[in-house]
């Protein structure tokens, strides 16, 4: 595939280029990266923290929160933005998820399950929009993030959901149901607070009092400049109940125009990488991984002495002990067979 010569200008503009390199290539859906070396040309983001899920099933909040940082500090002129906390948007998402199930039951506990543990890049960006965002620093939960017990706090939470699903189904009068979900809502917070503590939405930073969403506002997402495209073959996440058309609906609805959608070819997918590299913005791969799904941000790009694109850098959410400090290059076979959907932030 040829560049253009403009593209190759911007490289020098925008981004550092290493020549000679060595770092970590993976296979997708593998454990483990191995080291890699290579003679190309790359270019690479200043990419932040290492971001670690842990034994969490929520990567796209984790590929999220760690590509908001990434665009802070590259293309949105806020090199000392906080960090922001994927942890924060996790307690949210439960809590959130568990009054969705308690009061409607449009979908089924089966498929409700499958948004308790798990999600996709539109279920982030949503909840950041109407949840808000909180600095990393800024969330010291009970029990440390690493040491939590999620197998357990996703049974227990399954348990009183069902329980509550039973027992305000039998309800019938309205009054009776609204204190029932307001007790089965004091039993989930309690749940999460075991391990998470007590989670304000009020909080001072930096000398001044803030709201999570006053905080999202200032650091979060920029609303005019997201794009969406589905991949080549325009087919949605297999096995998803999520439904395309309702994720299309509510994106449309929360960023109000500023939010568009396409299928492309995958010549124009590599290119809208590029040039999302270029500007300084990590994008967002949704892939099938081992059996489920995974979401990884680009952050690079490598390309061989006849500009053609070799593989593109890819930041996990498993902290440094994988690949190079959390980061590998996966080839164009293994993201274009695997990659279900593309999300990223268009340049202001």
């Amino acid at each position: 595939m040829q560049r253009k010569l403009y593209f190759i200008v911007a490289l020098f503009l925008f981004s550092p280029i290493c020549w000679g390199w060595s770092s970590y290539k993976a296979k997708i859906g593998g454990q483990v990266a191995f080291p890699y070396q290579s003679s190309n040309p790359t270019v690479e983001l200043k990419t932040t923290r290492n971001i670690n899920q842990q034994l969490s099933e929520e990567c796209y909040l984790f590929a999220f929160a760690g590509a908001l940082e990434v665009a802070n500090k590259n293309a949105w002129n806020r090199p000392q933005g906080p960090e922001v906390s994927a942890e924060y948007l996790f307690v949210r998402k439960l809590l959130v998820w568990s009054k969705d199930v308690l009061v409607n039951h449009e979908a089924t506990i089966n498929e409700s399950f499958y948004f308790l543990e798990g999600g996709d890049v539109h279920h982030a960006m949503k909840l950041s929009l109407e949840e808000g965002l909180l600095p990393q620093e800024m969330f010291k939960p009970k029990i440390p993030f690493a040491n939590w017990d999620f197998t357990k706090l996703y049974s227990d939470l399954k348990t009183i959901v069902v329980d509550g699903r039973r027992v305000i189904g039998s309800s019938r009068d309205e009054a009776t149901k609204a204190q029932l979900i307001d007790l089965f809502l004091s039993k989930i917070q309690k749940r999460i607070e075991a391990e998470a503590g007590f989670q304000s939405k009020v909080f001072n930073w930096s000398g001044r009092n803030w709201t999570t969403q006053q905080f999202e506002n200032s650091f979060g997402i920029k609303r005019n400049s997201h794009v969406f495209m589905l991949y080549a073959r325009g087919q949605w996440d297999m096995g998803d109940p999520w439904d395309l058309r309702r994720a299309l609906k509510d994106m449309i609805h929360l960023f109000q125009g500023a939010f568009n959608f396409r299928q492309s070819s995958w010549t124009q997918v590599w290119q809208y990488l590029i040039s999302s590299v270029d500007n300084g913005l990590p994008a967002m791969l949704s892939m099938k991984w081992a059996g489920s799904y995974h979401v990884l941000n680009v952050v690079g790009y490598e390309y061989n002495n006849r500009n053609e694109i070799v593989s593109f850098k890819l930041k996990n959410s498993w902290g440094e002990d994988y690949g190079d400090k959390g980061h590998a290059f996966f080839g164009l076979q293994d993201i274009q067979n695997q990659t279900t959907s593309i999300w990223g932030f268009r340049a202001p």
